[in-house]
């Protein structure tokens, strides 16, 4: 059974961040000195879950294409279409937009914590 939880994202956004990686990406789980854990996408695991459609990758900078590009993907999680970008490059941004041009940034996959909220996109320099 799956429950539906009711996260603001700007007031809680490491709890928002880590409920959308989990609604993102496959559910496989490893065990570590007799405990099960959950694997944790964007840094040991990086298959989609299966309700999950992939889009096409997008350049991380336009200027710098050869810089590397963003996994996209999306999913509708309660009517609305939320935007999974990612990119990996030995540490890994995780990226969630809103259908309102808000996000969610996580610059350092391997953390639960350091989710950033941001009303719009911030500026690309």
């Amino acid at each position: 059974m799956k429950f539906n939880i009711n996260i603001n994202p700007k007031d809680r956004p490491n709890e928002c961040g880590e409920f959308l990686r989990d609604e993102f990406f496959k559910e496989e789980y490893e065990t570590y000195l007799g405990k099960k854990y959950r694997k944790t996408g964007c840094y040991n695991i990086f298959e989609l879950a299966e309700d999950v459609i992939e889009l096409p990758d997008e350049p991380i900078d336009n200027e710098y294409p050869e810089d590397g590009v963003y996994n996209v993907s999306k999913k509708n999680i309660e009517d609305k279409t939320i935007i999974m970008k990612y990119y990996w490059d030995g540490d890994g941004q995780l990226e969630f937009h809103f259908p309102d041009g808000s996000m969610l940034v996580n610059t350092d996959c391997k953390k639960d914590y350091v989710w950033e909220y941001y009303d719009e996109q911030p500026i690309d320099w």
